[in-house]
């Protein structure tokens, strides 16, 4: 059995065009994702995305830690980068986290770069480039691109 797993998060419970359940839809609607046989769908609601505590967030981390080779876990999708988090530490540790999960493919329909216009400002250089390095070194070994 193939599992999909999707991370939807919105800051504001304000229904709108990146509303929980339109994230939902939209992943949802990804092929890799409507091609298998059950859905886990993780939502934060009225949460940032400049923070770690979030209780669905890590729900879906762990579900992804778990899965092994040849497990049910096949994608994991989430509405854009964003949606994950709006740090650089936090996405560092969810790319590390499927470089060693090479079987899971990774889906943002809707591809962003986080922190850009962000109230908080753009992501902290440093870790920018580390982010970007990092990425580099997963697509050499293993394509690990938001699509």
């Amino acid at each position: 059995m193939r599992t999909g797993l999707i991370y939807v998060r919105q800051s504001k419970t304000e229904p709108g065009p990146a509303s929980l359940d339109d994230q939902e839809a939209v992943c949802g609607r990804i092929p890799e994702v409507a091609a298998c046989d059950r859905v886990e769908v993780y939502g934060d609601e009225d949460i940032s995305g400049g923070t770690e505590q979030r209780e669905h967030y890590h729900r879906f981390m762990r579900r992804i830690q778990e899965a092994m080779p040849g497990s049910d876990v096949a994608v994991v999708a989430a509405y854009d980068v964003s949606r994950i988090s709006r740090e650089a530490e936090v996405l560092l540790r969810f790319h590390r986290l499927l470089a060693r999960k090479r079987w899971i493919a990774v889906k943002c329909p809707r591809a962003g770069s986080p922190g850009r216009g962000h109230p908080d400002g753009e992501l902290d250089p440093r870790a920018e480039a580390e982010l970007v390095e990092h990425v580099g070194d997963v697509g050499r070994d293993r394509s690990l691109r938001y699509e």
